[in-house]
C-alpha cells in the first residue's frame, strides 16, 4: 500500500453519498464493518467512546 495517497477528512453532505458507497474487497468483508455500520457507531458512541 502507497501510505502517500491516504488523505483523512471530514465526513460532510457533499462527500458522505460517496463514503458510504465505498466497498472493500470481496475477501477482506469478515475483517472490516461496513462504511454505513462504522458511520453509525460512530454517531451513537458519546466523547466517553461508550455507545449510547
Amino acid at each position: 500500500m502507497d501510505r502517500d495517497n491516504i488523505k483523512l477528512v471530514n465526513v460532510n453532505t457533499k462527500n458522505f453519498d460517496d463514503l458510504v458507497d465505498l466497498e472493500v474487497n470481496e475477501d477482506q468483508k469478515n475483517y472490516v464493518a461496513s462504511n454505513v455500520y462504522s458511520l453509525a457507531e460512530a454517531y451513537a458512541t458519546n466523547a466517553d467512546g461508550i455507545c449510547a
